[in-house]
């Protein structure tokens, strides 16, 4: 079993921002379907934001975020992962959101991640001797990018 190390700072900063700030989360959404947050408390309290961005169209903000949290918590039997929720809560301000950071962080995070799985395919289809299908692999291969100088601007 391979060991993935993660950014957790910028993993946990971005997940701020989706829970604060809408265009953050807009921007993450985005990209998010074909990766995903590699911390179980942040898959989770994305699952949260993205349910709420559905229904109103903005982030939740911490209060609503508290209140999933709350419904969920209660009938949870792993301490450990509420603690670690709860923590994540705790960090949560309402300070303001430097979005041109968000931005690159969020491209690079993803980006990290995205190049990280694609390696692991080449190296299998290399494996394999399936030359063909690694250079394709490869040559597919885009970083993500976000904002309003990315391919394509989700808030556009």
């Amino acid at each position: 079993m391979k060991t993935r190390t993660v950014s957790v700072a910028d993993e946990l900063m971005i997940l701020k921002a989706c829970v604060m700030d809408t265009q953050s989360l807009k921007h993450v959404a985005s990209v998010s379907e074909d990766i995903e947050f590699k911390l179980p408390t942040s898959r989770l309290v994305f699952k949260w934001c993205l349910t709420h961005l559905d229904s109103y169209d903005e982030a939740p903000g911490k209060e609503n975020i508290c209140s999933e949290f709350l419904k969920w918590s209660s009938r949870q039997t792993d301490d450990e992962a509420v603690e670690r929720c709860e923590e994540f809560l705790d960090s949560v301000d309402n300070s303001s959101i430097n979005q041109t950071l968000v931005e690159d962080k969020i491209g690079e995070h993803f980006s990290k991640h995205s190049l990280r799985d694609t390696a692991e395919q080449v190296l299998a289809a290399l494996e394999k001797n399936d030359v063909r299908h690694a250079q394709d692999l490869t040559i597919g291969w885009r970083p993500v990018e976000v904002g309003k100088d990315a391919s394509v601007d989700v808030l556009a």
